[in-house]
């Protein structure tokens, strides 16, 4: 594997070949890394997003209540790709815990556990450290 798209095509049939043998559910998926390979690194305060998903509705404007559950759901097509989303619907604080998680991935080889504490992520993405704040990031996190 030469570069980052041959290890995609690598997971996507490892992914197919999970779905199409269901006996091996609670396997994970193996990836082999000869090479440490990182997410792209950028400065501290930008981020390397693809703009199909920044322009795409998928973290939307969500009303405070109950989350609508969408199911394949399409969020957005731009030059060629197309963003569709199953699951409860996202808002801009998911959005804010997902650029977190990304910049937090920047510095730690692909394959590898990132550790944090709540208290820092908290702080990190300009949230209150409470109770309800460590209650509402571990539902983030643990849906």
């Amino acid at each position: 594997m030469k570069n980052i798209w041959d290890r995609v095509d690598f997971i996507a049939n490892k992914i197919s070949e999970k779905k199409d043998n269901c006996s091996e559910k609670n396997n994970p998926i193996k990836i082999p890394l000869k090479d440490n390979v990182y997410l792209p690194v950028t400065r501290t305060n930008r981020i390397p997003v693809p703009n199909t998903i920044l322009r795409s509705a998928l973290f939307g404007l969500v009303a405070k209540g109950k989350r609508k559950i969408e199911k394949r759901v399409l969020k957005s097509t731009l030059n060629g790709y197309t963003v569709r989303y199953s699951g409860e619907q996202l808002d801009q604080a998911d959005l804010d815990v997902w650029l977190e998680c990304l910049q937090r991935c920047q510095q730690i080889p692909l394959g590898n556990i990132v550790k944090f504490s709540s208290y820092e992520f908290l702080k990190s993405i300009n949230r209150n450290t409470g109770k309800s704040a460590h209650e509402w990031l571990k539902s983030v996190f643990f849906v």
